[in-house]
C-alpha cells in the first residue's frame, strides 16, 4: 500500500558506555536495586531513528477486530522482597465530601477501534488534545474538533522491526512545550521487541515527530510489556516489564531528544511496574518513582546524578494505614460477563509542591466484596502525608483504571472507570481542593454514561491519564472508557475547573475555595476570571518581626509583605490557626504555599477575645 510518508531514516547503533557508578544502597533494598551495587551496566543496544509528520500520514483505516487480545503480564518471579517498612501516621479513610463538580468541556476522545482493551491515554497542550489506545492517535483542539487520526503501525512504520504497536502513553511536557509518546513493539516477540519512543519537534503534534526505536533487550530472550514514562528537567525516564528477565529503565537526556538525538542510559529496573513521576516543577534536580511493594505499601525511588551520570536510589518504603488484596473483576447491567479493574500495581504518578501522588485499585480488606481506587500522597523523604479511597463500602459500586492531577494549589482530580451490576461501564472521575479534610474526594461524579452492556470479553483498561491544564495550572483533564455497547468501548474526555459547591454569595469569596475556577473581591461579590489575593480576603499587611492581634473572636486574614524565615502563636490558648483553610496546631507552623506572590494567614479566635502571633 502507498504511504505518503516524508521521513528521514537513519540507522545507527549507540554504545552504552561502561561503569554506571550506582549509588549504594542499604541492606534491606529490593533484589532489583541489589544488582546496582553489584556491577555496573555495560551494553551495545540497538537504535533506529527517523522524523514523521502526523499530518502527512493516511487517516486510520477501519476498524479490524484483532484475531487475540492482549493482556497485562504479572511477573514470572516472585514479587520485588518486601522492604521493612517505615513507621506512618495511621490517617483516617474518611467518607467522601460533596459531590465533585461538573466538567466545563467534555467531548470524545476515541471510539472503539477494534483493540481489547483500548489502553485509554491522551495529553492536552494550550492548542491540541492529543488521545491514543492501542492502535490510534488522534489529535483534536480544545474544543472537540478532530483534526487528524492516524493509525499508529503506520505512524511507527518509518521504523525498522517495530512490529504491532501497543500500551502507547503520551504526555505533554509544559516546560518543553513537548508531546511525548511511547509504545511497546512486537508483542511477546523477544528478539524484535522494542520501546518506541516520540516526541514533536515543536509544540503542535500534527508536525513533525522524532522517533526512535530501542531493541528492549539486547540479548534477544525477553519482551518489553507495560512500559510507563515519567520526565523532569533534564530528563524523560521510562520503566519497562521485562517479560522472561526482570524490569529495566531507560533514562533519556531530555535536551538531546527534544533536538532529535537519542541519547540515552540503560539502569537496571527497581521492580514491576514502577511508575515514573510526571514532574511538574522546572527546577527539580531528581525524578521520583514509586512502586507498589506487596499488599501492604509502597517504595519511592529517584533518579538523581548529573545528565549521562544517573543512577537509581532508594529513598523509603512507606507502609500504607490500611492493607488490601488484589482487586477483583466488576460486574455490569444486562450482563454476568465480569470486567477487568486493574492489575496489582501502581496506575500512575505525578510530582508536585514537594509530593508524589499515585493511585492503584485495590479489593479492601474489610467489607463486601468490590474494587476502590487508591491514593497516596507521598513527600520526597518518603513520608505518608495523606492517603485515602474512592469507595463503596456497601459493595454496589466498583472504580478502576484510575489515574491522578494535581494542580498549582494542591487540588487534584482522579480519574477512573465506574462499575455496578444496576449500570453500564461510565467515565467518572472524584475531585478535591486542597481546603476539603485529609483522606477525602468529593464524591464521584459520572460526566460519561455507559450507554450498553460491554460485549467484547473481560478486558477493560488497562490504565487512563489525568493531566493539569498547561493554560492556568488549575484547570484539570482526564479521559476515560466508558461503554458503548454493541459498539464496544469508547474514551471520553472531560475539563474540570475547581469549584466551590455553593459559591453564591458574597461572603464565598472568603471561603479560600475558588469560585468559578479562580476568586476575587470586586465591590463585595464574587468576579471569575481574576485571580483571587488581598482584595478578596481584606487581609491585613504584616511585615516580619511584627506582632499582630485583634479584638474580638472570629476570623481575619494577614499577608506578609516580606519573605519569613517562620512563624509562630502566641497567647495562642483556646484559639484555631489555620493556614491556607488547614488546621494546624501550635509546634506545627508551616508556612503556607505562596498565592499571587504572598503568603497569606488564617486566624479564628476561640473563646477568648484576644489573639496574636510574630514572624521572624
Amino acid at each position: 500500500m502507498s504511504r505518503r510518508v516524508r521521513a528521514i531514516r537513519v540507522t545507527s547503533v549507540t554504545v552504552l558506555a561502561a561503569s554506571f557508578a550506582l549509588a549504594a544502597c542499604s541492606a534491606e533494598n529490593s533484589s532489583e536495586v541489589a544488582q546496582q551495587q553489584q556491577a555496573a551496566l555495560s551494553s551495545t543496544s540497538e537504535s533506529e531513528s527517523a522524523t514523521v509528520i502526523l499530518s502527512t500520514l493516511p487517516s486510520a483505516a477501519a476498524n479490524v477486530h484483532p484475531s487475540s487480545l492482549h493482556r497485562p503480564v504479572a511477573p514470572t518471579h516472585p514479587r520485588p522482597r518486601k522492604l521493612p517498612l517505615a513507621a506512618s501516621p495511621v490517617l483516617p479513610v474518611a467518607p467522601s465530601a460533596s459531590l465533585s463538580a461538573a466538567p466545563q468541556i467534555n467531548f470524545e476522545g476515541q471510539p472503539d477501534t477494534g483493540w481489547a482493551p483500548p489502553d485509554t491515554n491522551g495529553a492536552v497542550s494550550s492548542q491540541f488534545v492529543v488521545s491514543t489506545v492501542n492502535n490510534r492517535i488522534t489529535v483534536r483542539d480544545r474544543a472537540g474538533t478532530s483534526l487528524s487520526t492516524t493509525d499508529l503501525d503506520v505512524f511507527w512504520s518509518t521504523l525498522p522491526t517495530t512490529g504491532s504497536s501497543f500500551d502507547t502513553r503520551v504526555r505533554f511536557d509544559p516546560y518543553g512545550q513537548r508531546f511525548i509518546m511511547i509504545s511497546a513493539g512486537s508483542l511477546t516477540d523477544a528478539p524484535n521487541s522494542g520501546l518506541l519512543i516520540a516526541v514533536t519537534k515543536t509544540s503542535d503534534p500534527t508536525g513533525a515527530w522524532y522517533q526512535f526505536r530501542i531493541k528492549a533487550d539486547p540479548q534477544s530472550l525477553a519482551w518489553l510489556d507495560h512500559p510507563t514514562i515519567g520526565f523532569n528537567k533534564k530528563w524523560v525516564v521510562v520503566s519497562g516489564n521485562m517479560v522472561g528477565a526482570d524490569t529495566t529503565v531507560w533514562v533519556f537526556n531530555k535536551a538531546q531528544l527534544y533536538a532529535g538525538n537519542n541519547t540515552y542510559r540503560v539502569l537496571p529496573g527497581v521492580g514491576w511496574t514502577t511508575q515514573p513521576a510526571e514532574t511538574y516543577d522546572p527546577n527539580l534536580e531528581d525524578l521520583y518513582m514509586l512502586r507498589q511493594d506487596g499488599d501492604s505499601g509502597v517504595v519511592l525511588y529517584k533518579v538523581t546524578g548529573a545528565v549521562g551520570s544517573e543512577t537509581i536510589q532508594t529513598v523509603a518504603s512507606v507502609a500504607g494505614p490500611q492493607t488490601w488484596s488484589q482487586s477483583p473483576q466488576a460486574p455490569q447491567a444486562g450482563s454476568t460477563q465480569l470486567l477487568d479493574t486493574g492489575e496489582d500495581w501502581l496506575l500512575d504518578a505525578v510530582y508536585r509542591n514537594g509530593s508524589i501522588w499515585a493511585t492503584d485499585t485495590v479489593q479492601p480488606n474489610s467489607g463486601p466484596t468490590r474494587s476502590a481506587v487508591q491514593w497516596w500522597r507521598v513527600s520526597t523523604t518518603g513520608a505518608l502525608q495523606d492517603f485515602g479511597r474512592i469507595d463503596d463500602p456497601t459493595g454496589v459500586a466498583y472504580y478502576g483504571m484510575s489515574s491522578i492531577a494535581v494542580n498549582k494549589n494542591n487540588d487534584a482530580l482522579i480519574g477512573f472507570t465506574r462499575f455496578s451490576a444496576d449500570t453500564f461501564p461510565s467515565a467518572a472521575y472524584a475531585f478535591r481542593v486542597s481546603a476539603d479534610a485529609p483522606g477525602t474526594f468529593r464524591s464521584p461524579l459520572v460526566y460519561k454514561a455507559g450507554s450498553g452492556t460491554y460485549t467484547r470479553g473481560d478486558r477493560w483498561g488497562d490504565f487512563s491519564h489525568t493531566q493539569v491544564d498547561p493554560v492556568n495550572d488549575t484547570d484539570i483533564w482526564t479521559v476515560q472508557e466508558y461503554s458503548r455497547g454493541t459498539s464496544g468501548w469508547g474514551t471520553w474526555w472531560a475539563d474540570v475547573t475547581p469549584s466551590s459547591t455553593a459559591c453564591t454569595s458574597n461572603a464565598d469569596c472568603d471561603d479560600h475555595v475558588f469560585c468559578n475556577g479562580t476568586e476575587s473581591c470586586v465591590s463585595g461579590a464574587c468576579a471569575a476570571g481574576l485571580s483571587w489575593g488581598a482584595a478578596c480576603f481584606n487581609a491585613t499587611p504584616l511585615s516580619r518581626f511584627q506582632n499582630s492581634g485583634f479584638l474580638g473572636t472570629g476570623e481575619r486574614w494577614f499577608v506578609v509583605t516580606d519573605e519569613p524565615n517562620g512563624w509562630q502563636p502566641t497567647n495562642a490558648q483556646d484559639r484555631q490557626i489555620r493556614v491556607n483553610g488547614v488546621l494546624v496546631t501550635p509546634g506545627q507552623m508551616p508556612l503556607p504555599a505562596k498565592i499571587d506572590g504572598k503568603r497569606y494567614f488564617q486566624f479564628s479566635a476561640g473563646s477568648l477575645n484576644y489573639a496574636s502571633w510574630s514572624f521572624w
